[in-house]
């Protein structure tokens, strides 16, 4: 696939492979970006079982916005000539490398690292939870650790929706038998092919801070059926642990190692990492890194992050108009959203990252105007005749500034479904 095109999207290089599909690296034409592109592979392109898999993981990813989750652009269907070889998502591309890797250079983390690669961990997985949404092969593998430190979950291949029709569904195998996972990972009841929820994640993430202190899997064995007898029978040796792991850490190891489902940490937004005085362990110092977003001519004002993390409108003069843009984090070239004869300023974003708000001042006296408009572009629409205005954090009113008869400022709110 290497030097190939796909739609708008040339393949420049493979990242990873497995039995859910490959990965790689891709540059689209239409946005001048990086992303990753996962395909199935050929043989299973015409499999159902397959293929509904591989929605599922575009639903359950499209359902999730975290910054420590990579997210998916969108769903493609390729040309007629390819169509065989069925859809491809379109990810975020991560840079950095996985977990595994780091582990493989470095077996045993320090405390203070480990615990901050696992608080963000258990982040991912409780925007997950929350979503009702399964991993089902969390593993270092599929954790990457971009440059300045931030973990992003990776494949939802194996992602299941917690509701009864999906949960009936063995989790580890496919109809032909064949068991899907990693085996050093699964919980117990995921090993043995019953139905899991969202503890059988628990029960990965405890074997992950185990391995990253104590530098070795907590039922690593000589071979597969060896390892998969372990997680049922063996208990993990907490005697390999570095000795200054705080007791509230070898406490959390064991809620989330339970053999027992029932006797297992119930929920992964309950795990504290602590040390022994109950204060949070701090994480290792590292110096501040910088990413230059923009590089057009003129005077770049007014940033705004969105509440999704993953992309920054900004003001920029074009032909003598301040006109407003959004750039994604992850990189690409800037999006024009408005493209008239006006000036315009002071973009914000509605809670979900779904749209802007913006000001817009008047030509000659008088008030101004606030429009709101898709993140991506759109047709705006008007909000209110005002001098300023903002969205409340639920996106359920709007406060904004006035002039009223008497030439006076006021402040003032409404419903954002008044216009």
């Amino acid at each position: 696939m290497i030097g190939q095109r796909i739609g708008a999207f040339d393949i420049t290089a493979l990242l990873g492979s497995g039995a859910m599909g490959h990965v790689y690296r891709a540059r689209d034409s239409r946005l001048g970006r990086d992303v990753a592109v996962k395909l199935l592979p050929p043989q299973f392109a015409a499999d159902p079982e397959r293929l509904t898999r591989f929605e599922r993981e575009a639903r359950a990813l499209a359902a999730l916005s975290h910054p420590n989750i990579a997210g998916i652009y969108s769903v493609e269907h390729r040309p007629d000539d390819l169509s065989a070889s069925g859809p491809l998502l379109v990810l975020e591309l991560v840079e950095g490398i996985t977990l595994a890797e780091r582990l493989a250079s470095h077996p045993k983390l320090s405390i203070a690292e480990a615990l901050t690669l696992a608080r963000q961990l258990a982040a991912a997985l409780d925007a997950a939870h929350e979503k009702g949404i399964v991993h089902r092969d969390l593993k270092p593998a599929n954790i990457k650790i971009a440059p300045g430190g931030t973990v992003k979950v990776l494949d939802f291949g194996l992602a299941m929706f917690a509701d009864a029709a999906v949960a009936a569904e063995p989790p580890t195998l496919t109809t032909a038998g064949a068991v899907l996972g990693t085996p050093a990972y699964m919980s117990p009841e995921q090993a043995r092919g019953l139905a899991v929820d969202k503890r059988a994640d628990i029960w990965a993430f405890g074997c992950i801070l185990f391995e990253m202190l104590a530098g070795a899997h907590p039922f690593a064995s000589a071979t597969v059926s060896d390892t998969i007898a372990a997680i049922l029978d063996r208990e993990p040796v907490c005697a390999t642990l570095p000795a200054e792991t705080p007791t509230a850490i070898s406490n959390l190891l064991r809620r989330c190692l339970a053999k027992p489902v029932h006797a297992r940490l119930r929920d992964i937004g309950d795990a504290q990492f602590t040390d022994e005085a109950g204060a949070p362990v701090r994480a290792p110092s590292r110096p501040v890194q910088f990413q230059r977003l923009t590089a057009s001519a003129g005077l770049n004002e007014h940033p705004a992050i969105s509440p999704d993390g993953k992309m920054v409108a900004f003001v920029t003069p074009v032909n003598g108009r301040r006109q407003i843009f959004v750039v994604m984090l992850a990189g690409g070239v800037p999006l024009q959203i408005t493209r008239d004869d006006a000036d315009h300023e002071r973009p914000r974003w509605t809670p979900d990252s779904s749209a802007l708000v913006y000001y817009t001042p008047p030509a000659a006296g008088g008030a101004g105007t606030v429009w709101e408009v898709g993140a991506l572009g759109g047709q705006p629409r008007p909000m209110s005749a005002s001098a300023a205005a903002d969205v409340s954090h639920d996106g359920t009113r709007q406060a904004f500034v006035r002039v009223d008869a008497r030439a006076q400022l006021v402040t003032a709110a409404r419903a954002c479904t008044t216009t």
